[in-house]
């Protein structure tokens, strides 16, 4: 919750990123209940719509910042791997956090501000998204 309160206030101002936040959504073989041991976390970062996924997910591009996601996984002691692959269908940041392989990839909605616990099977806020 801090990255994306730091990019909302850099971004919006200080008013707006006390009310910013993310939702983190397990999907793939964890979310069904097949997985085994040693299979990789799939997760889906759902963010507001100021929130760029080239800049500020992955700290990419002309307006980077120190502010990525990214960077500042990279310093985190218990990343012990990261690498991000923007390229990719799904875009992702793979990373190994606590022994444990995660792909998180990051949507933006076309809200100011994510609802907690919002329904991602509600078909209106699947508006307008990228096909990433």
């Amino acid at each position: 919750q801090q990255w994306v309160k730091q990019v909302t206030s850099r971004v919006l101002g200080e008013d707006f990123a006390q009310e910013a936040h993310i939702e983190l959504f397990t999907f793939g073989s964890y979310r069904l209940g097949v997985h085994t041991t040693g299979s990789d976390l799939d997760t889906l970062c759902i963010g507001p719509r100021h929130i760029s996924r080239e800049r500020d997910f992955f700290g990419r591009g002309e307006d980077a910042t120190e502010g990525s996601l990214y960077s500042m996984l990279e310093k985190i002691e218990d990343v012990q791997s990261i690498v991000g692959v923007p390229e990719a269908v799904v875009p992702e940041i793979k990373m190994v956090f606590c022994n444990v392989q995660i792909d998180l990839a990051y949507v933006s909605l076309e809200m100011d501000v994510v609802p907690h616990g919002v329904d991602v099977m509600q078909t209106s806020i699947l508006r307008n998204l990228d096909d990433a």
